[in-house]
C-alpha cells in the first residue's frame, strides 16, 4: 500500500532542495568568478641553460629548460614541436633527441592561451672520428687525406711564410694614450681566450684584459666564448654537459695563428687571474648564462681570494648574473 507523504513534510523538502540548488548555484558562479580574476596568463618564456642555437652530435640527448614568467602564471603547461622528426624528436618534457645528419627547429608554446612562442635551431652533425681521443692537430682525418692534399697544405704554408707579414707586436700597435680592453685576450694574434692571447695582452700597452667565464658539469669555471667546443676545438660538445677531466687536455683547434701556438688548452679561471694579478692590468670578466648561481658564488669567492677586487670588473647581458655576483661579494666582505 502506498504512503501518502503529509504536505507539511513535502514542503520542508522541496525548500531543503530548492536551498542546496541555490547554494550549488552561487558556489560555482563564486568559483567561475575567482578563476577569472585570478588567472594569469604567461607572458614570456626564458630559456635557462638552453641555446637558441645548438648543435648536437647525433645520437646524444638535451634537456630544454625554460623560465616561465611570471612565476605565477596559473597555466604552466608547455608544448614541444619539432619541424622535422627525421631530424631530432622531442617529448612531452622537452628532451631533444638528435636522430639524424640535418637541421630542425623546436617550437615550444604556451597551453594557457597566451600563444606564446619560443624557437630554438637545432643542427645535428655526425660524430667526428676520433676527435675525443686524440683532438690535437695530427687526427686521423688529417692522416687520411690524399697526398695531393698534403701538398697543396706544403704549398699554401710556403706562401704563406714567404709573403705575409706576421702581425705586429702588442706594444707597437697599441698607444699608451689610449684605454684599451683586448677582447678575449690579444686575439688579434693568438688564439681567442687562451693563456698565450692573455700573456701578449699583459704585455701590451692595454688597460684591461677580457675573457668569457662558462661552468662544467661538475662545477669548474674556465674561459670559453661559446658554451660548444666545436668552433675552437673542433668537437661538438657543451661545456655545460661536461666534466672538466674530460675536456682539460682538447688542444685549441680554432683562432687566429692557431699553428703558432700549437699547445694551448682550455684556461680556468685560476690560470687567467694569476695572469692578471702579476700585471697592473684590469680583469673584465663576462658572465654567460650558462654559470650556476652555484658557479656564481664560487667565482667570486675565488676572485676574492686573490686581492684584487679593485682591478676586477664583471659585464653581461644578463642582469641577474650581475645582480647575484654583487650579492655574493658583498657577502663576502
Amino acid at each position: 500500500m502506498n504512503k501518502i507523504i503529509p504536505k507539511k513534510i513535502l514542503k520542508n523538502l522541496i525548500k531543503s532542495i530548492l536551498i542546496c540548488l541555490i547554494a550549488i548555484t552561487v558556489t560555482c558562479g563564486f568559483n567561475t568568478y575567482v578563476s577569472a580574476k585570478t588567472d594569469i596568463k604567461v607572458k614570456r618564456l626564458k630559456l635557462t641553460k638552453t641555446k637558441k642555437k645548438m648543435t648536437l652530435i647525433k645520437g646524444t640527448k638535451k634537456k630544454i629548460k625554460v623560465l616561465i614568467l611570471p612565476k605565477k602564471a596559473t597555466n604552466k603547461k608547455l608544448s614541444f614541436k619539432s619541424s622535422n622528426r627525421k631530424v631530432v624528436t622531442v617529448s612531452k618534457k622537452g628532451v631533444i633527441k638528435a636522430k639524424n645528419k640535418g637541421k630542425a627547429k623546436i617550437t615550444i608554446k604556451t597551453k594557457d592561451g597566451s600563444n606564446i612562442k619560443c624557437i630554438i635551431r637545432i643542427t645535428v652533425k655526425n660524430k667526428v672520428k676520433d676527435t675525443t681521443k686524440t683532438n690535437n692537430l695530427d687526427t686521423e682525418n688529417n692522416n687520411d687525406k690524399t697526398e695531393n692534399d698534403s701538398k697543396k697544405t706544403e704549398e699554401k704554408d710556403d706562401t704563406e711564410d714567404s709573403g705575409k707579414t706576421k702581425p705586429e707586436e702588442p706594444e707597437k700597435v697599441l698607444s699608451p694614450d689610449s684605454y684599451i680592453i683586448l677582447h678575449r685576450g690579444y686575439s688579434d694574434i693568438a688564439p681567442e681566450n687562451s693563456l698565450a692571447a692573455f700573456n701578449l695582452a699583459v704585455n701590451s700597452n692595454c688597460k684591461g684584459v677580457e675573457c668569457d667565464v662558462q661552468e662544467t658539469k661538475d662545477g669548474k669555471l674556465v674561459i670559453s666564448h661559446d658554451n660548444s667546443l666545436s668552433r675552437m676545438f673542433g668537437i661538438f660538445v657543451d661545456i655545460s654537459e661536461s666534466n672538466w677531466d674530460d675536456i682539460k687536455a682538447l688542444t685549441m683547434t680554432g683562432g687566429n695563428n692557431v699553428k703558432d701556438y700549437p699547445n694551448e688548452k682550455i684556461p680556468t679561471i685560476e690560470e687567467y687571474l694569476n695572469i692578471i694579478k702579476a700585471s697592473d692590468k684590469t680583469a673584465f670578466i663576462e658572465l654567460k648564462d650558462t654559470i650556476t648561481e652555484d658557479g656564481l658564488k664560487l667565482l667570486a669567492k675565488t676572485v676574492n681570494s686573490y686581492g684584487m677586487n679593485d682591478r676586477v670588473f664583471y659585464i653581461s647581458f644578463y642582469t641577474n648574473e650581475l645582480i647575484k655576483i654583487r650579492e655574493f661579494h658583498e657577502e663576502l666582505s
